[in-house]
Formats: structure tokens, sequence, C-alpha cells
């Protein structure tokens, strides 16, 4: 498990103005091979939800619906 993770939010103009994101990714803030998604936790996005196999070395995709949600704003300043 890692000890430190990125999350970063996906929103489009109209959005964001509305501080609503439509998607997500989660990476693995700790991982040192950045090649072949290895970082890669989680993405949610355009319905469908991504996740690293680390056991066959491959994303795999899901079909996921997302409803937009109120972005996290306690770590931007002035926003």
């Amino acid at each position: 498990m890692p000890k430190f993770i990125w999350v970063a939010e996906f929103s489009t103009q109209e959005k964001i103005k509305k501080h609503m994101a439509e998607g997500l990714i989660i990476l693995d803030a700790t991982e040192a091979n950045i090649y072949n998604n290895k970082p890669l936790i989680l993405s949610v996005y355009q319905k469908k939800m991504l996740l690293w196999d680390e056991n066959n070395n491959e994303l795999v995709n899901f079909p996921m619906e997302l409803n937009d949600f109120c972005i996290y704003k306690n770590n931007l300043d002035g926003f």
C-alpha cells in the first residue's frame, strides 16, 4: 500500500465554475517505476474505470458510471 498518493479531478471550464468535476485519477506517489502505468491505482472517467492489474501487468477496463461531484476545495488558495 502506498504511503503517499496523488489525487486529481477532471472537469470542464463550465463545470469548474460550478465547483464540479466529472472524473478522477489516483496515483501512487511513491512508485519509482513509471513505466507500464504502474503508478496508476484508479482512474474513473467517461463511464470507464481503469485499474492496474499487477498480476498480469496490464490495464484493466471496467464500465462504471460516475455522476458529477463537488470538487475538493480545501487545498486551493483563493478558489
